[in-house]
């Protein structure tokens, strides 16, 4: 009796094992496949060719209800007491090709599929809160996702790095992109929804590819050094919703021949064109009430500072009477200014408002009193005309070139001459 008593619990346990396992949610890495669960438990990894019940091992990764959050511990399992946060699937990262996180999943935590080398597609579901930290960051041969209305939230890194990653749908559910989220993409083109509410500096950063992006109408920001870097951007749709285009927005996006500015921009940096090499024209809506264009260079509205003079507009250029100052950098890098004149209104001239106008041959200067610096010759770092040689023939009021002789600033040039000499030996 007692035998048989045995017997039946035994038969119990292994009935209550089987329906365990029959629930249980499980991480699948068959092949090259990887399958997250749809339901709360422990984690629980299957390997190709190890077969049968045996081949599940329990690990340290468990989804926890509410909420069905993926939380990682530091111990992996018993042998793993190091504080190593590394999933579990990472040893397989050279054979993993794609990545189907199921529906149910709302939180995965960070860098979750980092550095998985052969990952080549990924689909997020719609129940997925947000991607998380550097979820993707280094997966260099990621070259499809799938991201379901849904999700909220791009963060920091997420995707950094995919230098394969072409093409992605944003939907528009995310209402923030984090900092550096497509940083090193391998990107083409690219909409940003209009329920992005938060654009964090550095998103696409030095994605070199990227030629093409449309940012809809609601986005109320371009962040600092957004697009920097984005070498073959040749053209940008900017809504009527932006209302900033923070520092070095544009920065060094050499293929770019022209922008336009809207009239709900309020705010842009100085910085914010810098090093755009083939920049030949900055236009702004004509109902823009802070800014205006004249002839393609960037001024504020009442036309008495200058915010940016294109890179590669070429030739000769005399900037309008009424500015009081060149400020900071203006010209800076305007390699296509072969000359340019200076009037009688401008007292002040900025840190490195010349700098890098390397093919400027002859300067005019109307002012009778030569316009000052606030930097102190010589600084290499600050010097207002830093980069036009010395042998530049400097023109000037007949009675004011003992002042500009005498000056810091402009004492520097040799060739110092009367306006009425120009055109003359």
């Amino acid at each position: 009796m007692k035998a048989l008593m045995n017997k039946h619990a035994m038969i119990a346990v292994a009935v209550l094992l089987i329906v365990m396992y029959a629930l249980a949610p499980r991480v699948w890495i068959s092949g090259t496949t990887i399958v997250t669960p749809s339901r709360g438990g422990t984690l629980t990894v299957r390997l190709t060719g190890w077969g049968a019940v045996a081949s599940f091992q329990a690990v340290g990764v468990v989804i926890e209800e509410p909420g069905m959050m993926l939380t990682y511990y530091g111990v992996w399992s018993d042998t793993e007491c190091d504080g190593d946060f590394t999933p579990p699937w990472h040893k397989f990262r050279s054979s993993i090709t794609r990545l189907v996180v199921k529906e149910g999943v709302t939180d995965i935590g960070p860098m979750a599929f980092a550095d998985l080398s052969e990952l080549k597609s990924a689909t997020i579901p719609g129940s997925v809160a947000e991607i998380s930290v550097k979820m993707f960051d280094k997966c260099t041969s990621l070259m499809s996702v799938t991201i379901k209305d849904g999700v909220t939230s791009i963060q920091y890194d997420a995707f950094a790095q995919c230098e394969r990653l072409e093409f992605i749908t944003i939907p528009n559910s995310v209402k923030k992109i984090g900092q550096g989220a497509f940083y090193k993409s391998g990107l083409t083109s690219v909409t940003i929804p209009s329920s992005v509410t938060s654009f964090s500096p550095f998103v696409f950063a030095k994605s070199i590819r990227l030629t093409s992006v449309i940012i809809e109408d609601g986005v109320p920001e371009i962040g600092t050094k957004a697009f920097s870097g984005c070498t073959s951007l040749l053209s940008i749709m900017i809504p009527n919703s932006v209302i900033s285009i923070e520092d070095g927005a544009f920065d060094s996006c050499t293929s770019m021949l022209s922008i336009t500015i809207p009239n709900s921009v309020t705010s842009i940096s100085r910085s914010a064109f810098t090093n755009c090499t083939s920049l030949i024209s900055i236009d702004v809506d004509d109902d823009n009430i802070r800014y205006r264009s004249v002839n393609g260079v960037l001024f504020n509205k009442v036309i008495d500072d200058v915010i940016r003079y294109p890179s590669n507009k070429q030739g000769a250029y005399t900037i309008p009477h009424g500015v009081v100052a060149i400020g900071n950098c203006e010209f800076l890098g305007s390699i296509g200014l072969t000359s340019v004149t200076i009037p009688s209104s401008v007292k002040w001239l900025g840190k490195g408002a010349f700098s890098g106008c390397t093919s400027i041959a002859s300067i005019i200067s109307l002012g009778a009193v030569p316009p000052a610096t606030l930097i102190t010759y010589p600084d290499e770092n600050c010097y207002a005309l830093d980069s036009i040689p010395s042998n530049v023939c400097l023109y000037v009021p007949q009675n004011s070139i003992s002042s500009y002789r005498d000056s810091d600033l402009w004492g520097r040039y040799k060739c110092i001459k009367p306006i009425s000499a120009i055109g003359g030996s």
